[in-house]
């Protein structure tokens, strides 16, 4: 079954989200047996998506994104992931939310996921625009591959990867990581995520724009998925999908081997051999190309013919060539 196929199927059940499809019907329009019509479907609805069998009327998929949709992936897959579900309509943010369930010592991770948010923080301080109709959601709690000994710009790219790898997995798209936690498409940012420690608690913070209306002044630079497939996506499936392969990931221990997960990372990687302008932390900017990740997050650089590593502490943010006019030309190569 090729992506193509895949993409064709999701594309009808999203634009017929409010009808019942009948798999006569996906089989005749897609030129394919009902047996691999149901077969797709079932492996639909184990990659996150909430398809409804409704006997003698058809197939129906859920665009919602409340909690008991997102906890239905567990009984779908037959995974024993234990976590619970908190959907609010509206709050300040769900890391906030998750600072209050972790002061009453959350046993089970919990999901929180917001329909609109007014404060939001990312890396550094950064505020984003969380309006309607985007998938604003936390995870927090006993996290077990937060506990392990690595640096938290690590923790980032490992959420980075797995929200992108979701994405690619449900939509067909390419979909990429931005060191050190962005999720782009064509170099627009899509989405972003923050890890926190607390102890042996973790809030994940994953902030991604999917059916949201991009404010005109930073369209230049950030896209929602609506956008880019063409309809309305599902942000239940993009939540489900996201817990379903955090845990698919934790049991393959991809966050013990590090080189492995690095060497995954840049696959789909939106930097590697790319020039770039890189900002750092002490004011100055540096112009020169990405040529490698090493295991401890240090981004390796080619400067002017010599090799600079970067630590992600001295890093504020890297942006591709297509923003460059928005420095000064120029300016010193000194990382010291």
């Amino acid at each position: 079954m090729s992506s193509t196929e895949f993409f064709r199927m999701v594309r009808i059940l999203h634009e017929k989200a409010d009808e019942f499809v009948t798999v006569e019907e996906l089989s005749r329009i897609l030129g394919i047996s009902r047996a691999k019509a149901r077969s797709m479907l079932w492996e639909l609805s184990c990659r996150g998506f909430v398809i409804e069998n409704y006997p003698g009327q058809g197939h129906k998929l859920l665009l919602l994104a409340e909690p008991e949709h997102i906890e239905r992936y567990g009984r779908i897959n037959g995974i024993e992931f234990l976590f619970e579900a908190l959907y609010l309509s509206e709050c300040s943010s769900p890391q906030e939310i998750a600072l209050l369930a972790i002061e009453k010592g959350v046993q089970k991770i919990w999901i929180v996921v917001c329909g609109r948010c007014s404060h939001v923080v990312l890396r550094y301080g950064r505020p984003w625009h969380c309006v309607e109709n985007g998938l604003w959601m936390s995870l927090v709690g006993p996290i077990p591959f937060i506990s392990c000994e690595a640096s938290e710009t690590l923790y980032q790219m490992f959420m980075a990867y797995l929200v992108a790898y979701s994405i690619r997995s449900l939509y067909f798209i390419d979909v990429r990581t931005k060191w050190p936690n962005d999720i782009v498409y064509r170099d627009k940012k899509i989405g972003s995520t923050i890890v926190e420690r607390y102890g042996r608690y973790a809030i994940i913070g994953i902030y991604i724009n999917t059916n949201n209306d991009i404010p005109q002044s930073i369209r230049d630079r950030a896209i929602a998925l609506k956008d880019i497939v063409g309809f309305k996506v599902s942000s239940t499936a993009i939540a489900r999908a996201i817990a379903l392969n955090l845990d698919r990931l934790y049991r393959a221990k991809l966050w013990r081997d590090i080189e492995r997960f690095i060497n995954r990372w840049k696959d789909i990687d939106a930097l590697l051999y790319r020039e770039v302008d890189i900002e750092l932390t002490n004011g100055k900017v540096v112009r020169g190309t990405i040529v490698d990740y090493d295991i401890d997050s240090t981004v390796i650089v080619k400067i002017k013919g010599e090799i600079f590593r970067l630590k992600p502490e001295t890093i504020y943010r890297i942006r591709t060539s297509r923003h460059r006019d928005k420095y000064r030309p120029g300016e010193a190569i000194d990382i010291s």
